[in-house]
């Protein structure tokens, strides 16, 4: 078996957004890279003996609005400080944020209060409410659609749900079909530093968090 990475056109898409004339040429050049295999293949007369699968991690769209969620918590009372941890937020173009203690009390505040926001959209939480302190499993083999918290779906809907390292609550920001300066479709808001509100330049992201970027089975 031969596993041949090819890390772009990754790095160029973060920078340069997709459809890029420097993202295109890079796609280009995988294109060559898997002809080269192809054609060694054939001259070792394997092609007809050799499977040869594609495989990619992930798509992009473009950032174009950004969400500080400590600030945006601490703003709101809600978390102590930016770097106190009785609430802490991981982002990964998504936001998984962890309460102490799981608090249930505390974790419906913050769901309120992103219910609230035009720039917040989908959130999930487990299917049942946290009790004395622990995460609790849900009954093996029974996936609710919806979380304990109201308006929220099931972190078990998405296989996300995890009681020894599984956030209490996952935030995702608004995607749309609008298309970047090259064209290509796909935006959406994106968690990071900085102020919230308009991103500006053409970074790119991977992917948005809805319609198929989470397996429901």
């Amino acid at each position: 078996m031969i596993l041949n990475w090819i890390t772009e056109p990754d790095g160029t898409q973060h920078a340069t957004a997709a459809g890029s004339p420097q993202s295109i040429e890079t796609i280009r050049n995988d294109d060559k890279q898997v002809g080269l295999v192809l054609d060694r293949l054939e001259e070792l007369g394997l092609e007809d003996d050799t499977n040869v699968m594609v495989l990619s991690d992930h798509g992009f769209s473009l950032h174009d609005f950004n969400v500080n969620l400590r600030q945006e918590l601490v703003t709101a009372g809600l978390k102590a400080s930016l770097t106190s941890d009785d609430v802490v937020v991981a982002n990964s173009g998504t936001s998984l944020v962890h309460v102490k203690d799981h608090d249930p009390a505390k974790i419906r505040q913050i769901v309120s209060f992103l219910q609230k926001q035009t720039w917040a959209d989908t959130l999930y939480t487990a299917a049942e409410e946290p009790q004395d302190g622990r995460y609790v499993r849900a009954p093996e083999g029974s996936v609710k659609p919806r979380g304990w918290a109201p308006g929220t779906f099931s972190l078990e809907l998405i296989h996300q749900a995890n009681p020894e390292r599984g956030a209490d609550l996952i935030v995702t920001y608004p995607w749309s079909s609008r298309t970047n300066a090259f064209g290509v479709p796909g935006t959406s808001g994106n968690a990071g530093g900085g102020a919230t509100g308009p991103a500006r330049g053409p970074r790119a992201g991977t992917g948005a968090s809805a319609r198929g970027t989470f397996a429901t089975r």
